[in-house]
């Protein structure tokens, strides 16, 4: 050890046998590094069952993007888009009342086979529960039956998808 007294130009001691390296840091490191790792390969190990994770985050941001603050947002929900563009903004009404007129003129303007007009009210909840409610009206045919493919891993809008057509009950329930 050096000494206060003792000229700056001194070299300093080195223990014989010993490395200079401070090896509690190094312990310390690899701890941290190992501990990282075991995280990160639980999240991975957690999210490897659903690789529609992604898509899902997407779909609840644009369900959050489309839930209005305080009344009533007038949205059109079209399955055919993908997941992240099912839902644009037509109209807001401050009352209920004024929601559904706005909605029975939208709907009046925007006619298709993939998409209805709904109305959003502040509770995402709800919303998601709407976009459902659609995906299942879109797929329900007036006549005949059809038979509807169901990925429970994918994001409300895309989960439901049409697998045949059938004009009885007994061919739509032998497949």
């Amino acid at each position: 050890m050096s000494i206060a007294n003792d000229p700056a130009d001194k070299p300093k001691p080195v223990l014989r046998d010993k490395n200079p390296h401070n090896y509690r840091k190094v312990g310390y490191s690899m701890i941290v590094i190992s501990v990282s790792l075991v995280a990160i390969g639980l999240l991975s190990w957690n999210l490897a069952s659903n690789y529609h994770f992604s898509s899902n985050i997407m779909a609840l941001q644009e369900v959050d993007t489309m839930t209005p603050k305080s009344g009533y947002n007038i949205v059109l929900f079209d399955v055919s888009q993908p997941v992240g563009a099912k839902l644009r903004m037509l109209d807001s009404a401050d009352t209920l009342d004024a929601a559904r007129q706005l909605q029975t003129q939208d709907a009046a303007q925007n006619p298709g086979s993939t998409m209805q007009v709904l109305v959003f009210n502040g509770s995402k909840d709800y919303n998601l529960n709407q976009m459902a409610g659609a995906e299942v009206f879109l797929q329900t045919p007036t006549t005949g039956y059809n038979v509807v493919l169901d990925n429970y891993n994918l994001a409300v809008g895309a989960k439901l998808t049409s697998g045949s057509r059938e004009a009885s009950l007994a061919n739509a329930t032998s497949l």
